[in-house]
């Protein structure tokens, strides 16, 4: 079904939740479109200028209309609340607890800032004031010892697989939308707010790749609310790796983050 409706690869804990909530909702509403079609329809001939030359004021005399509404508004009340509700407590509401990989995410026009706090868990303080685009673009506080070990990237985004990711969004400029369709994640970054998003991813890049048949293929961060010009151009790729290659990854960043 999830070929047949054309959705991404499942990679994270929550993909089969969602779809399966995307299912019921397009289930309900191609029930709705049948419904409701056939109900235009049917008057149409019925009552048609030939059969019905004379009009008649008085209107429908049956229920059916209200029965059928309120059995979409019926309908869709459950999916609220049994649904959707429960979902958005649970995965969106709810935050982590335990062990997580926590990374900072700042979008940018047309870019992503990446910031991980390193060994010590603290990120660093920054400044609007000292925002430099290559040397510093997030702004950090040099003088601040928690910002010393911190990895900055920029449209790369580094996890491990089975492990809870707790993104923080925000934004520099504009309201930009942080998307990974495989993961089910689509959330806005806004100015001036910071936007908790986790999830769990459940499949590393090498397997992404075999899994579409292609080599070059890695997971992408999209921005999902049109925000200039060069919107287009606004991606990111996301590494999805074993424990054991993360945090290899990391000590080698904060190494090099070190000797500069």
């Amino acid at each position: 079904m999830r070929d047949l409706l054309l959705l991404p690869v499942a990679a994270s804990g929550r993909a089969a939740e969602v779809d399966q909530m995307i299912l019921i909702v397009h289930g309900v509403m191609l029930a709705a479109l049948i419904v409701w079609g056939v109900f235009f329809v049917v008057p149409l001939v019925r009552y048609r200028k030939s059969k019905s030359p004379t009009a008649d004021y008085r209107g429908l005399r049956s229920k059916l209309p209200y029965v059928l509404v309120l059995a979409m508004v019926a309908i869709e009340s459950v999916l609220l609340v049994g649904f959707s509700l429960p979902f958005w407590e649970r995965e969106v509401t709810t935050l982590p607890n335990g062990d997580v990989v926590d990374v900072r995410v700042v979008a940018q026009q047309f870019g992503w800032n990446i910031h991980y706090p390193g060994p010590d868990g603290r990120y660093g303080q920054s400044r609007p004031e000292l925002v430099d685009e290559q040397a510093n673009p997030l702004g950090l506080v040099p003088e601040d010892d928690a910002g010393k070990d911190d990895v900055v990237l920029w449209n790369q985004l580094h996890l491990p697989v089975g492990k809870t990711a707790l993104i923080h969004l925000t934004s520099r400029d504009v309201v930009h939308g942080f998307s990974v369709p495989e993961f089910r994640v689509k959330q806005d970054a806004i100015p001036g707010i910071r936007v908790p998003v986790h999830f769990v991813p459940t499949m590393t890049s090498a397997d992404f790749k075999q899994v579409t048949g292609n080599p070059d293929r890695e997971f992408e961060i999209v921005c999902a609310q049109l925000c200039g010009l060069t919107h287009f151009s606004m991606k990111g790729l996301v590494y999805v790796e074993t424990p054991e290659e993360f945090e290899a990854w990391l000590a080698k960043k904060t190494e090099e983050r070190s000797q500069t």
